[in-house]
């Protein structure tokens, strides 16, 4: 069975598998990890990424990753943050051997035809995937990452 991946990758960010009838195989927050002293006091987990994923690795057809950048009036501290979570998430996927392709926010939302408010995202993945575990108002990561798995699936399938 193909499996396709959708990932947010950022500290509040989720990774979601769906499999080729669009079913949610799996749903979680990105793996996050203490980093000690300083304004930034998390980071994303690398070894956290490759528990989630190792036993589907093989199985991933395509992936869709968030290409996440800088934004206006974002703090160093906050954009040093947002880099190393994105390079970190490439480079797991990138190792395990699993093809990933890059979009930016705006662009994968418009065609995937969903509107840039993150709460109305999340109230279209809740209808869209009822039994998935998005009851937080915070789980517009997952609900982002799930639509990202079903772009991956769409694009995989030339849709």
């Amino acid at each position: 069975m193909k499996l396709y991946l959708g990932i947010d990758p950022g500290l509040s960010g989720a990774i979601a598998l769906v499999d080729g009838e669009t079913r949610c195989v799996m749903l979680e927050d990105m793996p996050t990890a203490a980093r000690g002293h300083g304004r930034v006091r998390h980071e994303v987990d690398a070894g956290g990424v490759v528990h989630l994923l190792h036993g589907y690795a093989d199985r991933i057809a395509h992936s869709v990753i968030e290409q996440v950048s800088a934004m206006p009036r974002q703090g160093v501290a906050s954009m040093f943050s947002l880099g190393h979570s994105f390079g970190t998430v490439t480079a797991v996927i990138a190792t395990l051997g699993v093809g990933f392709e890059l979009i930016a926010p705006a662009r994968w939302k418009r065609v995937a035809q969903l509107p840039a408010d993150k709460g109305l995202v999340l109230a279209a993945a809740r209808r869209r995937w009822p039994g998935a575990s998005l009851t937080r108002v915070k789980d517009h990561g997952r609900a982002e990452a799930l639509f990202m798995a079903l772009l991956a699936l769409q694009r995989h399938r030339g849709c």
